[in-house]
C-alpha cells in the first residue's frame, strides 16, 4: 500500500495551528489570571473582569483573523468532503451524549466545587488559599502554591461565565463544560489522525467508532472509559481526554514545519493545559520526550537542534509552575504522604489500579492488537512513529525497573498510574481502524456501509459487554443531561432547607453533597482526605472532627469527641442519622439544640438562640 501523505498544505496547517491557539487562548489567559489574582491579592470579581476583558479581546482577534483569512476558509469549506462533515457531526454528537447523559458521580467534587460556589456568592472575596467551605476560626487555608489550582483554570473559566451570565454554576460544571470539552476532544482526535496521514472522512469515521470503544474500556474506576468521557466534568479527566490530545496536536503541527507562528501556538496550548490540573505539570514534560524523539527518528532530521531547543522553551511555563507547586507538594503530597495513602507503590499494583486486576483488560487488549497491526505495517512512517512512541514511553516510564524511582521522586503513588495515558492508545487504535478502512475504500459500497454497521455493533456492545461503563455495579446512570450527583444529594438539599446559615455538623456522606449546594453554610467535617490536608498542622483537630462525624452517623462510641466539637465549634445545625438520635440527644439537649425536622433517615437539630 503506498504511504499516505499528510493532506494539508503548509498554509492550511498554519491556519489550523492558529485556530487551535485561538480556541485555547481563553484557557491560557485564565492560567495566568489566576496566578496574578492569587499572588496579587485580587478579588474574584476583579479577576473575572480581567478574564472577561481578555476573552472579549481574543474573540475580536478571532473575528479579525476569520475575516482576514476568509478566502482560505471559503476554499476550505468548498473543498470539504460532505461525507466527512456528516461523520464529524456524528462523532461530536456521540462524544457530547456520552459526556452529558452518562452520569457517574465522584466524591472529588467536594474538593473542586465549593470554593467556586463561595466566590460566586461572594465575588469581592480575594482569590487566595482560604477554604471557605470548612468551619474554623480563623478560617482554614492552603498555601498559595496550592491556591493556584483551587480553582483550576478549567473551573475558573466556568466561574467567570457563570458570574457574567448569572447561569447556575452546577449546570455549567455538569452539562455545558463537559459537552464542550468532549466535542473539542473529539475534534482534536480527528485533527491528530489527519496529521498522521488519514483522509478527513476516514479520520472522522475512526473518531466516531472510538467513542463507543472507549465506553467498553470500563474495567476499573481508573480505566480509560471511566476516567475520560464519563467524568469529563472534572478537570483532571478533561485533561486526559482533551488536554493531552491538544498537546499532541500542537506538537505535531510544530514538528511538521517549525516556525514562529506554530511555536506561539504550541506555547499557548502549553499554557492552557498547564493550569487545568497539577497532573499536567508532570505528564506534559514526560509526554514531550517520546513525542519528540519518535518524530526525530521517523519524520525528519532537518533542523533538529533548533527545533528541540524551541520545543523545550515552549515547555518552560510548565517547569515554572511545577517549581512553584513543588513547595506545597513536597510538604503535603509527597511520596508516602497521607494524600497518597491507599495508592500502591509498586509497578504491578499500579497496573492493577488501571486494569481492575483483569488478566485480559479490553483497553490493553485493543491497544496490543492495534500495535500488532502497526508492527505488520511498520514501513508506513506514521505506524513506525506510534510504535516508537509506545516503546520509548514504556522503556522510560512504564516498567518495573524505573517505576519505583519515578513514583518516589517524580510522580508519587497517586499520579504514576496516569502515566499509562501517555501511551497513544486512542491514536494507535484509530490509525489501525483507518488502515482497514483505507484498504476497503471509503467510496466503495462496503466502505460506505461497514462503518455504520460497526458503529451500531459497538453501540449494542456498550449495553451488554461486562467491561462497559454502563454495566451494573459501575455506578453509571443513563439519563438526560443534568447534574451528576450521588444518592444522598436529594436528602442533602432537603436538610439544607432546615439549616440556618452557618456551621453544620453532619454525617460525611451527607456533608459532601451539602458542600455542592450552598455557599452560606460551612462544614465541621467532610471528605476525610481533604480534611486531613486542611488540618495538616493540627491532626488532633482532624481526628476529633472525624470521630464526631462518625458518632452522628451511628458509628463508634465517640461521645466525648462529639461533645467537644459541640463546645468548640458551636455548629448552628447538627444532623444525625436516625440510628444515632437516641445516643446524641442528651448531648444536644445540654448544648441547647432542638429537633426541627426529620428528613428520611436524618434528624435535623438547630441550636437555640441564647437569651
Amino acid at each position: 500500500m503506498p504511504e499516505q501523505r499528510v493532506p494539508h498544505s503548509d498554509g492550511c496547517v498554519d491556519l489550523v495551528a492558529l485556530t487551535l491557539a485561538l480556541l485555547l487562548s481563553p484557557l491560557a489567559s485564565a492560567t495566568l489570571v489566576i496566578r496574578l489574582a492569587v499572588y496579587g491579592g485580587l478579588s474574584f470579581h476583579t479577576a473575572a473582569l480581567l478574564q472577561s476583558g481578555l476573552t472579549l479581546m481574543l474573540a475580536m482577534g478571532t473575528l479579525a483573523f476569520a475575516v482576514n483569512r476568509r478566502h482560505n476558509l471559503y476554499l476550505l469549506a468548498r473543498t470539504t468532503d460532505r461525507g466527512a462533515v456528516i461523520w464529524v457531526l456524528v462523532a461530536c454528537t456521540l462524544g457530547a451524549l456520552a459526556a452529558t447523559c452518562l452520569h457517574r458521580s465522584d466524591a472529588d467534587d467536594v474538593i473542586y466545587v465549593p470554593k467556586v460556589l463561595y466566590l460566586l456568592a461572594h465575588p469581592e472575596t480575594r482569590m487566595d488559599g482560604l477554604i471557605p467551605a470548612l468551619a474554623g476560626n480563623p478560617m482554614l487555608s492552603f498555601p498559595k502554591a496550592a491556591a493556584t489550582y483551587y480553582p483550576t483554570s478549567y473551573e475558573f473559566i466556568q466561574a467567570v461565565f457563570a458570574h457574567a451570565t448569572r447561569t447556575n454554576f452546577l449546570t455549567i460544571y455538569y452539562v455545558l463544560a463537559p459537552c464542550a470539552a468532549a466535542i473539542f476532544g473529539v475534534l482534536l482526535i480527528i485533527l491528530n489522525l489527519r496529521l498522521l496521514g488519514q483522509s478527513a472522512r476516514t479520520a472522522a469515521i475512526c473518531a466516531a467508532l472510538l467513542i463507543p470503544l472507549f465506553l467498553l474500556m470500563g474495567e476499573s474506576h481508573r480505566s480509560f472509559g471511566n476516567f475520560t468521557l464519563v467524568r469529563i466534568y472534572q478537570s483532571k479527566c478533561a485533561f486526559i481526554f482533551t488536554g493531552i490530545q491538544a498537546f499532541i496536536a500542537a506538537s505535531l503541527l510544530f514538528f511538521k514545519e517549525p516556525g514562529s507562528s506554530r511555536w506561539v501556538a504550541l506555547l499557548v496550548v502549553v499554557l492552557a493545559i498547564a493550569g487545568v490540573t497539577t497532573s499536567a505539570l508532570v505528564m506534559i514534560p514526560m509526554l514531550a520526550i517520546p513525542l519528540f524523539v519518535s518524530w526525530w527518528c521517523t519524520e525528519s532530521h532537518h533542523r533538529v537542534t533548533t527545533a528541540s531547543i524551541a520545543y523545550g522553551l515552549a515547555l518552560l511555563p510548565v517547569a515554572a509552575f511545577a517549581l512553584d507547586y513543588r513547595r506545597y507538594a513536597l510538604e503535603r503530597a509527597g511520596f508516602g504522604s497521607d494524600l497518597n495513602a491507599g495508592f500502591p507503590s509498586t509497578f504491578m499494583d499500579q497496573i492493577e489500579l488501571v486494569t481492575g486486576g483483569l488478566s485480559f483488560p479490553p483497553t490493553f487488549a485493543a491497544f496490543a492488537l492495534a500495535l500488532g497491526v502497526c508492527l505488520y505495517a511498520w514501513r508506513t512512517r506514521q505506524h513506525a512513529f506510534l510504535l516508537l512512541w509506545t516503546a520509548i514511553t514504556m522503556a522510560l516510564y512504564l516498567n518495573p525497573w524505573s517505576a519505583s524511582g519515578i513514583i518516589r521522586f517524580v510522580t508519587t503513588e497517586n499520579i504514576y498510574w496516569r502515566l499509562f495515558y501517555l501511551l497513544p492508545i486512542p491514536l494507535t487504535i484509530g490509525m489501525v481502524m483507518g488502515y482497514g478502512i483505507a484498504r476497503i475504500g471509503t467510496d466503495s459500497k462496503a466502505g460506505r456501509l461497514l462503518p455504520w454497521v460497526a458503529l451500531l455493533a459497538l453501540g449494542a456492545a456498550v449495553t451488554v459487554v461486562p467491561t462497559s461503563v454502563t454495566r451494573h455495579g459501575n455506578g453509571v446512570r443513563i439519563a438526560p443531561p443534568g447534574l451528576t450527583l450521588d444518592a444522598y444529594a436529594a436528602d442533602a438539599r432537603a436538610c439544607l432547607r432546615f439549616a440556618r446559615p452557618g456551621a453544620i455538623l453532619a454525617p460525611i456522606s451527607l456533608a459532601q453533597d451539602m458542600a455542592l449546594f450552598s455557599a452560606d453554610h460551612t462544614l465541621v467535617m467532610t471528605r476525610p482526605d481533604f480534611m486531613k490536608n486542611a488540618f495538616f498542622k493540627d491532626p488532633d483537630e482532624f481526628n476529633r472532627r472525624d470521630r464526631a462525624a462518625k458518632f452522628v452517623t451511628g458509628e463508634g462510641d465517640f461521645a466525648q469527641d462529639f461533645a467537644d466539637v459541640l463546645q468548640r465549634e458551636k455548629p448552628d445545625t447538627v444532623i444525625t442519622a436516625s440510628a444515632a438520635r437516641v445516643v446524641a440527644a442528651p448531648y444536644l439537649a445540654s448544648a441547647h439544640y432542638r429537633q426541627v425536622a426529620l428528613v428520611g433517615q436524618w434528624v435535623v437539630f438547630d441550636r437555640a438562640a441564647m437569651p
